[in-house]
Formats: C-alpha cells, sequence, structure tokens
C-alpha cells in the first residue's frame, strides 16, 4: 500500500507552483535514532536545518526557512517558539533578516456533508514578536508561548533586546504566495 507523497514534498511543490526556488535541508542519518532490538540496527533520525527547518525558498527580495507538517501544527509550533536548540536559532534566523514559516497540512472537504477532499495548507509566518515578552502586558503571563525566563534567555545568548520587527511587508507583494 502507498503512502502518498510526504509533506515536506506537498510543500516544495506548493512553493515552486507559487514561483519560489525551493529545495530541501532536512537530513536524513540512518546511522542515528533508537536501536531495534530484534534486527540490532538504527531506525535513522531526521535532522532540520538548525532544528527548525526542512525547507529554504528564495524569492528575490528575500529568503525563508519552512517548517512543514501534518497536522501536528500546535506541536511544531512549540518546537519553534520553545524548543531549547531550535527556538534560539529561529529567533536569530529572524533577528538577521530571514523569515520563518510554519505549513501544515490536512485535508478538507470541498463542499460542507461532501466527499471529495483537497489538501490545503495551514500557513503561519513568525516574527521576532513571537520569541519578545510584549511590555506593558502582564508580565505573570507566558508570551507567545513561552514563559518570561526562557524569553529573557532567548535574548541574553544574543546579546539583549532584539530591533523592533519590521515585517518587511513590501516583501509580502512576492507574486504567489497568499499573505
Amino acid at each position: 500500500m502507498a503512502k502518498g507523497i510526504s509533506n515536506t514534498s506537498r510543500t516544495l511543490e506548493y512553493l515552486r507552483s507559487q514561483g519560489w526556488v525551493a529545495d530541501k535541508v532536512e537530513r536524513f542519518n540512518p546511522f542515528g535514532g533508537a536501536l531495534d532490538v530484534k534486527t540490532g540496527k538504527r531506525f535513522g533520525v531526521r535532522k532540520d536545518m538548525f532544528g527548525f527547518g526542512d525547507i529554504v525558498a528564495m524569492g528575490e527580495n528575500s529568503i525563508f526557512a519552512i517548517q512543514s507538517c501534518g497536522q501536528a501544527f500546535a506541536e511544531h509550533n512549540r518546537k519553534i517558539t520553545q524548543d531549547e536548540k531550535a527556538a534560539p536559532n529561529a529567533f536569530l534566523w529572524l533577528k538577521n533578516g530571514g523569515r520563518l514559516l510554519l505549513i501544515g497540512w490536512r485535508k478538507v472537504k470541498l463542499k460542507h456533508g461532501g466527499k471529495a477532499m483537497r489538501w490545503k495548507p495551514r500557513i503561519k509566518e513568525y516574527s521576532l514578536d513571537d520569541f519578545v515578552e510584549k511590555e506593558g502586558e502582564n508580565s505573570n503571563a507566558p508570551q507567545g508561548g513561552q514563559s518570561k525566563d526562557y524569553s529573557k534567555k532567548i535574548h541574553e545568548a544574543y546579546e539583549g533586546k532584539p530591533k523592533e520587527y519590521t515585517g518587511q511587508q513590501e516583501l509580502l507583494e512576492e507574486p504567489g504566495l497568499p499573505f
């Protein structure tokens, strides 16, 4: 029984159809990961670029790191914003002018009550604000899905508070992407 197309392949196809130059940067290490007790062989492990990127895509004026997933959107969002290894790297990527997307795929019905299904992307673009506690808000409440202490830890690792994120909104008008 065929498994079908992977989420990474689906994302690559989607980006290329929108006019972006895109390629996979996630690697597979067949010698890593857990040991199969029965065969004595390893299962292998996938390694994302900087801990958060499966794909890099380029347009004329911007570069994106893209994490692709299926329906585990919230889990991948936590990985990008809260993981000890991935979050500081994602923050540094954004601070240095890169853009970061999470694209999750799910099947949705074409018509309410119908049987026909189509794959639809759910897209989130991150900004530095997703990693920074907003001033003037309740300092006891977690911001951006993370604790106040964790936000400080990221900033201390990368020399204090970042410049305010401008979002480079003029770049959003590049052809093809829906945002």
